[in-house]
């Protein structure tokens, strides 16, 4: 499937309605309110043909500028728009005209992209989730902020993490750490995921994929707090060789206290300036059949769910390429008031995939570079589908005449799209028999 910008589809809404003009200036635009350009007069029907219509300027000095069109004159091509003087600009720059502001282009299409799930959507195989672990997104795919992929936090202001989408194991990316500092501590504590309590009094094992180019900097740790303030001996595993490989850190076979208040799972770093990589954790010891959904499929829907049968690694979920998987009958999803779950039908033994199909909306845009999985005939249907969203929120216009013209354009809008909606759409994967077990 391919891709498209947010301004590739704001252009192709833009012709859509029919009234798209695109010139260059002729004078440069200088610190007044007049755009000049002489291509604009083949398109006018004399004086004042586009006041109250919008000017979008894509200048250097005027970035992105959107102006109101108060007076036209066509011996000159000379648009004259409301608001403050603009800035002078050095060259020719491309200013569009239109009856519609760009402003309600872009809502439009980011209201349409939210709404038109499922009819257009994105297909899902995930194959993060690790059966006996309880580690929130710990695949690190999962990053609604920048600087930190979800249920996870690290030590100190100057501790960057970021998501890397290259030196990944598996899966679409992994936690890049950056300690500027001296020490760093990247970690997941009860704060950021309360079930990590259900872990005191239980043996568990930490293992992590690790990758950094220095060795006796990067290890495991498991730090635990009891109610009377008693601090569990810290528990570490062996340093990373420092081999620029990933590698399989192991913290095995540990009893955790009784009566916590606080539990960590970290992975810590000690040589400042020096980058580590961090991919598919993992924490098994308790019996487990609700996992945390990745996020894809908290907004979207499963259709079929399987767990890995076997593999050839000590830890079969290590394999990176998984061809056996037993399907799942009689999964569930529910949710807790914040986020939702996956919930298997039986205890699965520890240390195997779970693979979750399904589907998600599609990428949510906000700039003009932002991309969308989406190409062809497919972009077709969310214009269609864009332009009936335009007119469904230009109807409450200031006067009847506005309101019903906008009405008549919105239900012929929706009729394009319903007409476009059997060829164009994306059919749903029929979900698999999910019988109830009992």
């Amino acid at each position: 499937m391919g891709e498209t910008t947010l301004a590739t589809i704001v252009d192709r809404l833009w012709q859509d309605l029919g009234d798209y003009i695109s010139e260059v200036t002729t004078t440069n635009i200088t610190t007044d309110n007049d755009v000049i350009s002489t291509h604009f007069v083949q398109w006018d029907r004399g004086n004042n043909t586009f006041i109250d219509w919008w000017a979008y300027i894509e200048g250097v000095a005027n970035p992105l500028t959107e102006r109101q069109i108060s007076d036209y004159v066509t011996t000159t091509g000379v648009v004259t728009v409301r608001g403050a003087a603009l800035a002078a600009e050095s060259a020719a720059m491309t200013v569009r005209l239109s009856k519609y502001r760009r402003t309600d282009l872009l809502r439009a299409i980011v209201d349409a992209i939210r709404e038109i799930y499922p009819a257009l959507h994105l297909p899902v195989d995930n194959r993060t989730l690790v059966t006996g672990n309880i580690l929130p997104n710990s695949h690190f795919e999962n990053w609604t902020l920048t600087t930190i992929p979800d249920k996870w936090a690290s030590s100190g202001t100057s501790q960057l993490v970021t998501e890397e989408n290259t030196i990944i194991r598996g899966g679409t990316s992994s936690a890049k750490l950056d300690n500027t500092g001296a020490a760093m501590i990247f970690y997941c504590s009860h704060l950021e995921y309360p079930r990590l309590l259900d872990l005191q009094g239980k043996t568990v094992t930490f293992k992590a994929w690790v990758n950094t180019d220095t060795a006796s900097h990067a290890r495991l740790q498991i730090y635990t707090k009891q109610a009377d303030g008693t601090e569990q001996t810290t528990l570490l595993s062996s340093y990373h060789s420092g081999g620029s490989e990933y590698e399989l850190l192991e913290l095995e076979d540990q009893d955790i206290n009784d009566d916590l208040t606080d539990i960590a799972i970290r992975v810590t770093t000690s040589v400042s300036d020096k980058f580590v990589y961090v991919d598919d954790a993992r924490v098994t010891g308790l019996d487990l059949d609700e996992y945390l959904l990745p996020l894809d499929l908290q907004n979207g829907a499963i259709t079929q769910v399987d767990v890995q049968s076997r593999g050839h690694s000590d830890d079969i979920c290590d394999d990176l390429h998984l061809p056996y998987w037993q399907q799942v009958v009689g999964w569930d999803t529910i949710s807790d008031g914040a986020d939702k779950y996956i919930k298997l039908p039986f205890m699965y033994p520890a240390k195997r995939r779970i693979r979750l199909l399904g589907t998600t909306p599609l990428e949510t845009l906000a700039v003009a570079a932002d991309t969308i999985s989406l190409d062809g005939d497919k972009i077709n249907l969310l214009v269609a589908y864009s332009k009936y969203v335009l007119f469904r929120k230009l109807k409450s216009g200031p006067t009847s005449e506005d309101t019903n013209r906008f009405r008549i354009a919105e239900q012929e809008a929706y009729n394009e799209f319903q007409r476009l909606l059997p060829n164009k759409g994306m059919g749903m994967k029929g979900q698999m028999l999910n019988l109830p077990v009992y």
